[in-house]
């Protein structure tokens, strides 16, 4: 299995929203999304494209660092953009540098105190699918622990200087880690670290059994040194879970998948799909390839290209993501139509219907205050209340005023 280099071709049905005018410019953007460009980047590359845009797009899809790779040697960018691409570039580099450097140093001290930990995404996905720590854009570091070693894990990183990312209580905390199954952590150098006890929220069911990823488990080198990763195959499936919960809004989601399926053309495509129908994801995980394929040109194996086609919801929300990658900024899928996503996404209507429940009821941080705290289950009551106060003040605010009121216009 291989990546296509061969010319990158937009299909304006597909990638582009209605009424777009940005079609050679996305051909640019889409066409630097890998590690090896498109053959024809250098003719996309034109003086009078609008740079500003494309500039704001790929550092919204976290895409600048490759296309500076890509981009810093032609002549046809402008030396302003080329110089904007070279400051960003390095500072993501020095910043990933640092994380990686932290990664190191957290496993050394979780190890001393027989505390397993089992980083993903991040320094150890860019080392493994983009060869170099600098050429992916990530701002912390995720690190899988088991759940009961937790407060010990936690209790290391306050020593370490880093504090717990929100002012939240004891009780809050836990419920925030019984939900989110997750902890964030923030030091004053700009660190930050989020410890999982588990790959997903509580309501998004997606149980990949954590001991076999322990099991399975790899090593990669990091900054020279080796650290522990998930084998390639459980990166696949957690990789394609992680768009699928955040409705694949970012083309540098894409991008991570290609990348690791060109840097491992090994991997185990039965063992994936197995397990993928195990934790009913398979549609998370073909809608995951077929993203690849289409958007960036990535070969699949026969066998599992055709399963990928033989699903027509898999290839009706495709086209709905990549209609929706190069939207305005701002324009991205409301509340209801990222329920329906969640709902199609997956094979088993409960899973679905969970999920969308969860994010109704399931109180987030901005939930968190004490207006509710005096109500029986007032955890949960919060951010229904909220939501309904949020959206009935957004339904008076469009509501058109009368042509006499106070403030409008004279005729």
């Amino acid at each position: 299995m291989g990546q296509q280099t061969a010319t990158v071709v937009v299909d304006s049905s597909f990638l582009l929203p209605p009424s777009s005018v940005r079609g050679r410019e996305i051909a640019l953007i889409v066409g630097g999304a890998r590690v090896s460009p498109a053959a024809d980047l250098a003719e996309l590359a034109r003086p009078d494209l609008d740079w500003d845009y494309v500039y704001r797009t790929a550092q919204r899809h976290g895409l600048l660092s490759l296309l500076h790779g890509h981009l810093c040697h032609l002549a046809a960018v402008p030396a302003a953009v080329r110089e904007r691409l070279q400051t960003h570039a390095r500072a993501n580099a020095a910043r990933n540098l640092r994380l990686g450097g932290e990664l190191l140093q957290l496993l050394q001290l979780f190890d001393a105190h027989d505390l397993a930990a089992l980083p993903f995404k991040g320094p150890t996905l860019a080392a493994l699918a983009y060869g170099s720590v600098g050429l992916r854009e990530f701002g912390d570091l995720d690190l899988l622990v088991r759940p009961a070693r937790l407060p010990h894990a936690k209790a290391l990183l306050l020593e370490r200087g880093y504090r717990v990312a929100y002012p939240l209580s004891p009780r809050q905390e836990a419920a925030y880690v019984r939900t989110i199954r997750q902890l964030p952590f923030l030091r004053d150098d700009g660190c930050v670290v989020e410890l999982h006890t588990a790959l997903t929220p509580r309501a998004f069911r997606f149980p990949l059994e954590t001991a076999g990823l322990w099991r399975r488990r790899g090593a990669v080198a990091v900054l020279g040194r080796p650290a522990p990763a998930p084998a390639a195959e459980d990166l696949l499936l957690i990789l394609c879970m992680h768009g699928a919960k955040h409705l694949w809004t970012n083309l540098g989601w894409v991008c991570d998948v290609a990348e690791l399926l060109r840097a491992c053309p090994a991997i185990d495509w039965p063992a994936v799909l197995r397990r993928a129908r195990q934790v009913r994801g398979r549609r998370l995980l073909l809608l995951g390839l077929e993203l690849a394929r289409r958007v960036l040109g990535t070969v699949l194996p026969a066998a599992v290209e055709r399963q990928v086609r033989a699903d027509p919801v898999v290839g009706a929300l495709a086209c709905g993501v990549g209609r929706r990658l190069f939207a305005e900024e701002g324009q991205g899928p409301g509340g209801l139509a990222s329920a329906w996503f969640h709902l199609r996404v997956r094979e088993r209507l409960g899973d679905g219907v969970a999920y969308a429940v969860s994010l109704a009821l399931e109180p987030t941080l901005a939930d968190w205050d004490a207006a509710a705290a005096w109500l029986p289950w007032g955890d949960y009551l919060r951010r229904p209340l909220r939501l309904a106060a949020k959206y009935a003040r957004a339904t008076v605010r469009s509501e058109p005023r009368p042509s006499g009121s106070a403030g409008a216009s004279a005729p």
